[in-house]
């Protein structure tokens, strides 16, 4: 394996609306804000989950009104877990709609979908360990 001298820092989501956003995210997933941007045009929240400082979700919300349309141009956030239905439980109870319910798509893997009440899709992802 080649050393990239690329790595992937962050994943931003525009949102119609910081307050909310921001409280899904922290209640469903857990996320910490570790940097704020008050801006003129936009204020800008960075998140990381505790011990992972070096991917962040940003939320961004346009302070010039500005129509979000999520669109089919991207996937899922995702995220690894170890109990795929109490992760999913948590965004629920935090406002998200059920995707797909925890479901065995191949021998050891489990996911489940979700969808903020912002409209952003994420999967929930849990591989157990192969034998061999």
């Amino acid at each position: 394996m080649s050393d990239h001298a690329l790595r992937l820092a962050f994943i931003k989501l525009n949102v119609p609306q910081m307050a909310p956003a921001l409280a899904f995210w922290q209640a469903a997933m857990g996320f910490e804000v570790s940097d704020t941007f008050d801006e003129d045009d936009f204020l800008e929240h960075i998140l990381s989950l505790p011990g992972q400082e070096e991917q962040h979700l940003m939320l961004v919300e346009r302070k010039v009104p500005l129509a979000i349309d999520i669109g089919t141009g991207h996937g899922p956030l995702g995220f690894v877990t170890h109990d795929v239905p109490a992760a999913l439980a948590r965004a629920v109870a935090a406002g998200a709609k059920v995707e797909m319910p925890p479901t065995e798509v191949a021998p050891g893997l489990t996911i489940a979908k979700f969808v903020s009440p912002q409209g952003h899709e994420a999967e929930l992802v849990h591989q157990k360990p192969k034998c061999d």
